[in-house]
C-alpha cells in the first residue's frame, strides 16, 4: 500500500505553532481562509526558524509505515522541510514541495493508492482526479461534511482504522469518487 502524506496539520502542527511564533490570537481557525493566516503568511514564508521549530502533533516512532512521499504546499525549500523531518525522526521518503497554494495532482497521481492531507480543497481536487484522499480533521475543516470513512481524526486513527481494517481500506480506496462534495 502506497500512502502520501501531507505535511502541516497532518504530522506538522502548523496552526498553533503560527499563531504562538507570531504572537496572535490563539483560537482556532473555522475556515481555511482564516484572516490571521491570510495577512501573515508573508511573515513566515522565507523563515526557516519558524519551519524548523514547528513541533509535530505526534512523535515519529507512533508512525506505522514509510509513506511513499511526503507531499507539501509550504512556501520554504525542500531542503528545510527535509531537515525538520529528519529532525524529528520521521521515515526518509521523497518530498516533493509545490509551494503555497500549488496544486498537488501531478506530483500523487500514478505515485500513492491513497493520500492524507487537512485541506478541504485538496480533498476536493485529488479525490476528484482519481486520487483517492482522506481528511485529517483540523479546526479549519470541521463544518464540512465527509463521509466517515473519508475523514479522520489525525493520522494514529487512520491507522488504527484503516491500516487494522483491511476492507475499510480497499473500499475507500476503490471508492474515491464517492468522496467528492
Amino acid at each position: 500500500m502506497k500512502i502520501g502524506l501531507d505535511l502541516d496539520g497532518v504530522i506538522g502542527e502548523f496552526e498553533q505553532h503560527f499563531l504562538r511564533y507570531l504572537d496572535l490570537p490563539k483560537h482556532g481557525a473555522t475556515h481555511w481562509d482564516d484572516s490571521r493566516f491570510v495577512d501573515n503568511m508573508h511573515l513566515i514564508k522565507d523563515d526557516a526558524d519558524f519551519w524548523l521549530s514547528m513541533p509535530t502533533i505526534f512523535p515519529a516512532n507512533l508512525l506505522e509505515f514509510t509513506p511513499e512521499v511526503y507531499v507539501t504546499a509550504r512556501p520554504i525549500g525542500t531542503s528545510v522541510t527535509v531537515a525538520w523531518l529528519n529532525s524529528h525522526d520521521f521515515p526518509k521518503s521523497e518530498v516533493i514541495t509545490v509551494g503555497h497554494n500549488g496544486s498537488k495532482i501531478e506530483a500523487l497521481k500514478g505515485r500513492v493508492d491513497l493520500f492524507l492531507d487537512d485541506s478541504i480543497r485538496n480533498y476536493i481536487e485529488l479525490n476528484k482526479e482519481g486520487i483517492p484522499t482522506i481528511l485529517v480533521t483540523r479546526s479549519h475543516n470541521r463544518s464540512y461534511t465527509v463521509p466517515k470513512n473519508r475523514r479522520v481524526k489525525n493520522l494514529l486513527d487512520f491507522q488504527n482504522r484503516f491500516l487494522q481494517n483491511e476492507d475499510l481500506l480497499n473500499h475507500t480506496i476503490n471508492n474515491h469518487y464517492l468522496a467528492t462534495l
